[in-house]
């Protein structure tokens, strides 16, 4: 799942509103001499457990049309690397290509656009605050529209401040991403799978609110809220358990089966026994 578009989306939006409120530098602009670019953008800083989107546009201001494969889901041919404060690089694996994926080759026409984004939380979490360092390359060619390879530099370079955690800042991003989810648009993947990302327990009543409106991402929600794993996601989780969708049910009841040994609430143990038996 992934989103897919030639023009500016919700998650799009919120990528700009996000990049705005915190006065981010929009980096990594490449121009090539065939006027073809690619230019990436993320906030400047996030506070700790924040996902990160991180924004690309893909420019053709040449005569021609021009053609990519970006991949599974359109986003598993970049490659990532992520730098710390002292220099540890990490180059970062590629997604676990299941499930469909409408979206790997992608044609631009001349004078056009593809805007899309990426969860940097689906290769890598960053665990503790500082600066961070993110290399970005689109690893297959470019080519115009008789298959020849464009001359076209895809690499981006992007700088992150992760701070402390600040729970009020990180209410005010989840209700972000869901107020400005249109599930009508093609990108409509990345803002639903950046708030299961989400890893701070006050987020759950803004996923719980996700999950009972945009009933089409309920898996990744669920997910999400195992990893959170407090009372009132288990609350949650329990509710999806009873769901009349066969498939969300099933997967809510595996994830609470192997989260019941870490729950310490009786009554909730109890009740995760009851909806398992059914």
């Amino acid at each position: 799942m992934c989103l897919r578009t030639s023009c500016f989306g919700a998650v799009i939006s919120v990528v700009t509103m996000l990049v705005a409120s915190h006065a981010a530098t929009i980096c990594g602009q490449i121009q090539s001499a065939d006027d073809v670019s690619i230019a990436y953008s993320m906030p400047s800083h996030v506070s700790l457990g924040e996902p990160i989107i991180v924004a690309f546009v893909i420019t053709n201001k040449s005569h021609e049309p021009i053609e990519c494969d970006l991949g599974f889901r359109g986003i598993n041919s970049f490659r990532l690397a992520i730098v710390d404060e002292i220099g540890g690089r990490t180059e970062l694996a590629p997604l676990r290509e299941e499930g469909p994926s409408p979206v790997g080759n992608i044609k631009i026409a001349s004078g056009g656009r593809y805007t899309s984004a990426l969860v940097l939380d689906e290769w890598h979490e960053i665990e503790k605050p500082g600066g961070y360092h993110l290399e970005i390359f689109l690893k297959t060619p470019i080519k115009n529209g008789y298959g020849e390879t464009v001359k076209a530099r895809t690499e981006g370079a992007l700088d992150i401040q992760v701070r402390e955690a600040d729970k009020n800042e990180m209410v005010r991003k989840c209700q972000a991403l869901l107020q400005s989810f249109d599930p009508q648009s093609s990108d409509a993947d990345s803002a639903m799978i950046a708030l299961s990302h989400v890893r701070d327990p006050v987020c759950v009543a803004t996923i719980k609110r996700a999950i009972e409106i945009f009933p089409m991402f309920n898996l990744n929600l669920v997910w999400g809220l195992s990893r959170i794993g407090t009372d009132d996601a288990v609350e949650v989780i329990l509710s999806t358990a009873s769901s009349k969708d066969a498939s969300l049910s099933r997967y809510a009841k595996r994830l609470l089966t192997q989260m019941r040994p870490g729950i310490r609430n009786t009554k909730l143990r109890d009740e995760i026994d009851m909806i398992i038996r059914k």
